[in-house]
This record gives structure tokens, sequence and C-alpha cells, in this order.
């Protein structure tokens, strides 16, 4: 048995069938099938339920779970030792959580640059918006996301920021009709938090779900798998729950909108930035870590709180 075996059986699991696997591999179902047979004799147990679709065995689901963790670990065995082929130039690959750029990371990276200038830095992205990255991806050297982070991954945490929540005025009338402005002048003082749950599309009665998941201000996960768009209390349909700081450089300047503050320190939007444990940080790994905490410490004192 070796690891293509495993790499052929986790594509038939994930894949529902043996032809789903064939077609995946551009191969033919009979060398999936011996690829299969050829762990099967090795552990001398069956691993499949020759069902539509394929089921697993209990041995069959004890295999394909450390199959994907000894592939997973390859890979980022492979990555890193590719890396290593071309020591001429440092490099240093930095996977955001989210797919948005977090807007902070272009300068952190120019504080960083102005330390190593001779280092090349590539920024990659989830390919999609509907998942957040908790680990670094097996081509990154380090991840800077929404913590927290997955167990395995060694972190310092850039910054955290209280909540808040945005109202449209045009909603507060719409809600509210002529006590909008007690209800506003209750929430600017951080009472009548009740009257928020009256709002539609109101994320306050889901904030426990939405504990250490806000993305960088350009959206906001719904708990139906959608999204809202950034500015989408605009049109008086909807309020949002954003990082205090986010709200006051970018929303200050909108009559329309109102901030109100949101007493739990429980909540909290928490950035960091990462590495997967056991993994040899490079100097410049080490480096941008230092970098990024200096940036923001050095904010922090500038704009405190």
């Amino acid at each position: 048995m070796n690891l293509s075996n495993l790499a052929y059986f986790v594509d038939v699991v994930q894949a529902g069938s043996i032809s789903g696997a064939a077609r995946k591999r551009f191969t033919s179902q009979q060398a999936v099938s011996d690829q299969i047979r050829r762990i099967e004799k090795h552990f001398q147990l069956p691993l499949l339920n020759r069902t539509t679709p394929i089921t697993l065995t209990p041995t069959g689901q004890l295999v394909f779970h450390s199959a994907q963790r000894v592939l997973e670990e390859m890979a980022q065995l492979e990555a890193q030792v590719e890396r290593l082929r071309t020591p001429s130039a440092e490099q240093l690959v930095i996977s955001t959580g989210l797919a948005d750029t977090p807007p902070f990371l272009s300068k952190v990276i120019a504080e960083f640059q102005a330390l190593m200038p001779e280092c090349q830095v590539t920024v990659i992205q989830p390919a999609s918006s509907s998942g957040e990255l908790k680990s670094p991806p097996p081509e990154a050297d380090l991840l800077v996301g929404n913590l927290p982070f997955a167990e395995d991954v060694e972190f310092v945490e850039l910054f955290r920021d209280p909540v808040c929540i945005v109202v449209a005025e045009s909603l507060l009338r719409e809600t509210f009709g002529t006590q909008w402005q007690e209800v506003d002048s209750a929430l600017q003082q951080g009472r009548g938090y009740e009257a928020l749950n009256e709002l539609p599309f109101l994320f306050v009665q889901g904030l426990e779900w939405q504990r250490d998941k806000f993305p960088y201000g350009k959206a906001s996960p719904l708990p139906n798998g959608g999204s809202m768009p950034q500015l989408m209390c605009r049109d008086g349909r909807c309020a949002m729950v954003y990082p205090v700081q986010f709200a006051r450089t970018t929303l200050k300047d909108d009559p329309q909108l109102h901030i109100y503050p949101y007493e739990d320190p429980a909540l909290h939007y928490r950035v960091g930035v990462g590495y997967r444990r056991g993994t040899a940080l490079s100097q410049a790994g080490v480096l941008f870590m230092q970098a990024a905490q200096a940036y923001f410490q050095a904010k922090t004192q500038k704009n405190p709180a």
C-alpha cells in the first residue's frame, strides 16, 4: 500500500462512486477498483459498501479520516520542500482567512518590506467567499484572518475591536414611527436594546452565532448561508453589526446611518496571524509577525479606544 492507493480511496469516497473517481483521475474504473482492492488486501477488511452511492464500513471510516490527514500532511511537506529548492530569493506566502483581502494587510506588508526589501511577498486567498480558513493552506507560510484559528495553529492576536450596531434612519422611522427619536436617544445612551429585536433582518438575536465571525467590514455572514453587502443598511431594510473602529472610520460621515454601542465584552472582532504548529517558520515569517504586531501596537497608541 502507498500514498497513491490512499489518494484513490479518498477520491472514491468524496465522489461517492468508483466511476466518479475514475472521471476525476481520467482513468478507467478498473484502475480505480484495483487501487481499492490493494488497500483492502493490506488491511484484510472491506472498506466500502458497494451501494449507490458508495458508503463506508467502520474500517473504511477509520481509514478515510486517517488518509485525509496523511495526504494533507504530505502536501504540506512537499510545499515546504519545494520552497527550499529555490533558496536564492527569500519568499513569504501569506494566505488571508477570507476571500476579501483585509484592508490593513497592504500596510503591514509595506512595513515588513521596509525591514526586508529583498523578500518577495505573495498573498493568496480562498477560492470561495463562503468558506473561512482556520489553518494555513499547504502553499502558505502564514495565515492572516479572524480568530479563533484551528487548534494546531500557533498565532499572535493583532487586534480586537468591540462591536457596534449600525441602523439606517429610514428603518428606525419605518419601524417605530413617531417614537423613533426616543428609541434613537435610548440606544445612543446604551439603553433600550430590546427595541432592536423589532427590526427586520437584525442580528441581535443571533449575536451568539456571530461571535468571532466578523469579517473585515466587507460582508456579514447570515445563518442561512447568504451574505449581506457592506452597506445594505443604506436602503433602510436592515441593520448590521460592525467592529467599532470600522464603523467610526467608514460610516461616520453618513448622516442616515446611526451607530449604537453594544456593550458585550464577549463579542469582539479579533484578527491574528498564525502558522501551523510544527512548521519551521522562516526568518521572513518571524519578521512579518513581529512587524504586524508592531504596526498594530503603534496604531493603538496613536488611536486609543
